[in-house]
């Protein structure tokens, strides 16, 4: 096993190495490519500002009657302009290489992470296997079976106990009923047998017979 960590570590260790040395070429190379894109772009604008002064004193030169000077300056001048295409032509190029480091930097990010996410899934296949994972389902439903049946015998018995007690309350509670009602029909007060007398108009004392037939007289009336 120390044999196997110790290769293991050595081949990390030299792979570490191998990656530090492919970025410091990578930052050398961009270093040096940045600063000849920074040169040639420098000479470009002395180029083109030297075609400029060029092509006034040729202009001065003509108008002086100077035509075989002005002549050589516009030749020196012609020069530089196609100095300055050449130097666009090597801007062009150095701007490319620096453009293809940059996204071969990108590529090289982009493959070290697709290569650690690999480890790491590789990593948790090992802990978790596919067949560890059928195991913990059947478990996990013969589990929730189980359950679902203790809770069925639970709820059976329960409202068997539930209609015991509610038929139990149900017979008190007409027991009750009944031994009110009658309880109401005792109590209740019996009719007089004996006519009631009423008082009317504060002197006079009627019947109930006599009281029908004094409204009757005043419906005739």
């Amino acid at each position: 096993m120390g044999i196997l960590f110790g290769k293991h570590s050595k081949s990390d260790s030299a792979r570490q190495n191998n990656g530090s040395s492919l970025v410091n070429d990578k930052d050398r190379a961009l270093l040096q490519l940045k600063n000849a894109r920074d040169r040639l772009k420098k000479y470009k604008r002395k180029l083109d500002s030297d075609s400029v002064k060029l092509q006034e004193s040729a202009l001065e030169l003509y108008n002086n009657n100077q035509k075989n000077r002005a002549v050589l300056v516009l030749k020196l001048k012609k020069h530089k302009q196609a100095t300055a295409e050449r130097i666009d032509n090597q801007l062009l190029t150095v701007l490319k290489q620096i453009e293809d480091v940059e996204w071969a930097t990108v590529n090289v990010e982009v493959i070290r992470a697709i290569e650690q996410g690999t480890k790491a899934l590789n990593n948790i296949h090992q802990e978790i296997s596919v067949d560890k994972v059928e195991l913990l389902l059947l478990d996990a439903a013969e589990a929730i079976e189980v359950e679902n049946q203790i809770n069925q015998l639970l709820a059976g018995e329960f409202s068997n106990l539930i209609d015991a007690d509610l038929l139990s309350e149900l017979n008190c509670l007409g027991t009750t009923e009944i031994s009110n009602v009658k309880e109401v029909i005792l109590e209740f007060p019996e009719a007089p047998d004996t006519d009631i007398k009423i008082q009317y108009k504060g002197s006079e004392t009627l019947t109930e017979n006599n009281r029908s037939d004094l409204n009757n007289k005043k419906v005739l009336a």
